[in-house]
């Protein structure tokens, strides 16, 4: 795993542990409505700073988290390489290839 990645699990694991142990019904209704919601990446980020913020993150980890999460949206915004559209006189030359053309033109 990447050193980042693992550095954010193991900080969330922790601040996750905590919270649970200070009141885990409040954790509990906290991480069902996280569930329930679609976050987007710029809420991700935005949870992540205010977070900072509260003085419940250090920036440097902020910024770590904030650099993951870019990366990972960059990386789902970029779209595959479509094949080319083949245009007339491409379909026509395949058509003329095949063995069923062929054996009508004989």
């Amino acid at each position: 795993m990447e050193p980042i990645i693992a550095t954010l699990i193991n900080q969330a694991i922790g601040l996750a542990a905590q919270e649970i142990s200070k009141d885990p019904q409040a954790a509990l209704k906290t991480i069902t409505d996280l569930l329930g919601c679609r976050h987007t990446g710029a809420d991700c980020i935005q949870d992540i700073w205010d977070a900072v913020a509260a003085g419940n993150l250090s920036p440097s980890a902020a910024m770590q988290a904030t650099q993951a999460i870019a990366a990972d949206l960059e990386r789902q915004q970029q779209k595959p390489v479509a094949p080319p559209t083949p245009n007339y006189s491409q379909a026509l030359t395949f058509i003329r290839q095949t063995p069923e053309y062929q054996s009508f033109r004989r």
